[in-house]
């Protein structure tokens, strides 16, 4: 059930042309070359967490790869304890709802940026060279229903502003199991890469750029880590290159991941087909 926090809400959806430097921030860590039977500990750390009075949103992975084995590091945030999340279900179902009310009167709960407000934990189950996203979202297809929302308190009156998914800035995390993948930058410069437009409808082409020439492997997968595109291009020269992807491939509207593998090092961005 979605949750509303005060008696009385005045909802301000936030425009497009919010600066990203005001947007709540919500972050998980790449995880690199995580070894078959480790255990590993995810941080959701937040910026710009300021005036805050409530908070509900999903984190998915794919079970097959990660297996959910608790939450724990709690302490930042006020009345945020074990029973703010589905943590029964989670252990199979590969997601764990939030649903967690501050203090419910200004100023609200305000963060210093970088902090850790809670820690997933996982056990390694996936073989070498499989991999997961672990991402931000909501779930509005299944009972019950979560909507992803974050409320901040705006004036001494009460007045609040509602956050919507789009309205924030998301940095969703990655488990690489047995290999090395890149968050954002290549590790040592070997490419870099752009997709525009980023959500797209129609089509859109991944701009990126090789020092050397590398056999590149290129492999577009859904949240669950289903392949749905691959195509290999051997012996691709060194210079700058786009590849383009159409609405044919997709089977849905949703998100998905393009990860582009130049030699040994590996590229991963989000792609939201709508």
């Amino acid at each position: 059930m979605n949750i509303r926090i005060c008696s009385v809400i005045v909802a301000v959806w936030l425009l497009g042309s919010s600066s990203l430097n005001a947007q709540v921030e919500l972050s998980l860590p790449y995880v690199n070359n995580a070894a078959p039977g480790s255990v590993k500990n995810l941080p959701v750390r937040v910026a710009n967490f300021d005036s805050i009075v409530s908070m509900q949103f999903v984190i998915r992975w794919n079970p097959a790869i990660i297996k959910y084995t608790g939450i724990d590091g709690f302490g930042t945030l006020p009345n945020l304890g074990f029973t703010n999340f589905n943590a029964t279900k989670a252990v199979d179902s590969g997601y764990v709802r939030l649903l967690w009310e501050g203090p419910n009167s200004f100023p609200g709960v305000t963060l210093p940026d970088g902090s850790t407000i809670f820690r997933l934990k996982y056990d390694v189950i996936g073989p070498d060279t499989s991999s997961t996203p672990v991402k931000f979202t909501e779930i509005t297809y299944s009972f019950p229903f979560t909507e992803f929302e974050i409320v901040k308190v705006v004036a001494p009156d009460g007045t609040l502003a509602a956050f919507s998914e789009q309205d924030c800035r998301l940095v969703n995390g990655f488990v690489a199991v047995g290999y090395t993948v890149s968050a954002d930058e290549p590790n040592d410069g070997e490419f870099e890469m752009q997709v525009a437009p980023n959500p797209f409808s129609d089509k859109t082409t991944a701009s990126f750029s090789l020092e050397r020439t590398s056999d590149v492997q290129v492999t577009v997968t859904d949240l669950a880590g289903r392949v749905i595109h691959q195509r290999a291009l051997p012996g691709l020269n060194s210079g700058t290159h786009q590849l383009t992807f159409g609405r044919e491939i997709f089977p849905a509207k949703g998100a998905y991941f393009l990860t582009i593998q130049a030699g040994s090092q590996t590229t991963v961005r989000p792609l939201s087909f709508q």
